[in-house]
């Protein structure tokens, strides 16, 4: 006589497609709930939510909220026009609300300049010897390094903070004359501008672009003259300067200036540290370093003991390239 038969008991359950029992349920960890499937985000289209589902695995209003905002701007490299990193985060803020709307939050941290410090130290004859070193990072040519003979920062204190004083009044300068638009009527920021509101109520003067010029070895191209802007185009040939005149400042005022470039999609950048001058002189600007393309190009000028509005004007589209 055999012995009972161990296990269940019975006919086999048959199994639904894909090995699961009838009735078994899978994980909804990635799944969205009714309504949370993106959808409702303005400006979120079906190829962005393509992407983000396929290569980053979001699709959920928690997902997308919790996401690194530069992980999601390298996925999207291949779509055009390319969502920007401030696109991308007003998609997680609308996300962070969950229904659509945008959440009422304080705008993100920008950053108005980046340093290194470098403490250095070497063995000479038997004797240590340290210095420390500072260097602005930004700017887009390489710049000579500041440095001290010792490990003491008290003296980089004050180098760190006349360099974001620069820093502060040409975010200043670009905030009080926005960049120019392409369509409808120029705004204040053109050369030849009236002083603004804010210059006659305070009791300082404006400054004001009175004249901008290319010299190369092709000759000099004026590009504003008297204050009013002549060429919305100008071809530079390296080596090549662009030549500044800033009226509205008294003489034995320090007046800075910078240049600032600009490509589609991508943020503004100068290719030079700002330079000094006296108020009424002329600034002249290298442009030899300068990598050729072509550049949407700005002037900004201010006065770093506030002693005038400062002022920003467009040049027109410069084209830099070899003779």
């Amino acid at each position: 006589m055999s012995g009972p038969r161990t296990g269940n008991a019975g006919p086999r359950q048959p199994r639904a497609a894909g090995g699961r029992r009838p009735g078994a349920s899978g994980t909804t960890q990635d799944k969205p709930n009714s309504g949370d499937d993106l959808t409702s985000i303005a400006g979120l289209l079906g190829k962005h939510r393509k992407v983000l589902a396929e290569q980053l695995q979001i699709n959920t209003y928690a997902a997308l909220a919790g996401a690194e905002p530069r992980a999601i701007f390298g996925a999207m490299f291949r779509i055009r026009p390319r969502p920007t990193l401030e696109q991308i985060r007003e998609w997680q803020r609308i996300a962070r609300h969950g229904d659509g709307e945008a959440v009422a939050e304080p705008p993100a941290w920008e950053r108005a300049a980046t340093f290194v410090l470098s403490f250095e130290r070497r063995l000479v004859e038997g004797r240590l010897e340290r210095q420390l070193v500072a260097e602005h990072t930004e700017l887009e040519l390489e710049q000579t390094a500041a440095s001290w003979p010792t490990w003491d920062c008290s003296e980089v204190c004050d180098w760190l903070q006349h360099r974001l004083d620069d820093a502060g009044a040409l975010g200043q300068a670009e905030k009080a004359q926005p960049k120019a638009a392409r369509t409808g009527d120029a705004p204040a920021a053109r050369p030849g501008q009236r002083p603004s509101a804010a210059g006659v109520t305070s009791g300082r003067g404006q400054l004001r672009i009175d004249l901008a010029a290319i010299v190369d070895a092709a000759g000099r191209a004026e590009i504003v003259s008297g204050g009013t802007l002549i060429a919305q185009t100008v071809k530079c040939a390296v080596p090549g300067r662009l030549e500044v005149t800033i009226a509205g400042a008294e003489p034995d005022r320090e007046v800075r200036v910078a240049l600032r470039f600009q490509r589609p999609g991508q943020p503004g950048w100068s290719p030079h540290e700002p330079i000094t001058m006296s108020g009424g002189g002329t600034a002249e600007l290298d442009l030899s370093d300068v990598a050729a393309g072509k550049y949407e190009a700005r002037i900004l000028a201010w006065t770093p003991d506030a002693s005038a509005e400062p002022t920003a004007a467009e040049l027109g589209t410069l084209s830099i390239g070899m003779p």
